[in-house]
């Protein structure tokens, strides 16, 4: 098993790059720790990158910057669940 760990802003040394590169094109090797994904759960990933590439893009709105809005548009607005405008 190989883990790189990297710190939020961190990039890749060349090294880490070129290994990542090389495993790419190995088998991976399936047990009872790590099955395959069930075409559901491919599904799944596939819609939450796409869900993370569009926030990065911009394309979908913060949590911090949805509740500045909905507090802008409902000025009744009061969090359910600490029980202040938040």
């Amino acid at each position: 098993m190989v883990k790189y760990t990297l710190k939020a802003g961190q990039k890749p040394s060349e090294e880490t790059l070129k290994r990542l590169a090389e495993l790419r094109d190995e088998d991976i090797v399936y047990d009872e720790d790590c099955p395959p994904l069930s075409p559901d759960m491919i599904s799944f990933l596939k819609e939450l990158d796409k869900g993370i590439d569009d926030m990065e893009a911009g394309r979908v709105l913060s949590h911090e910057e949805t509740m500045k809005r909905v507090k802008q548009q409902y000025l009744d607005y009061v969090s359910r669940t600490k029980g202040q405008n938040d």
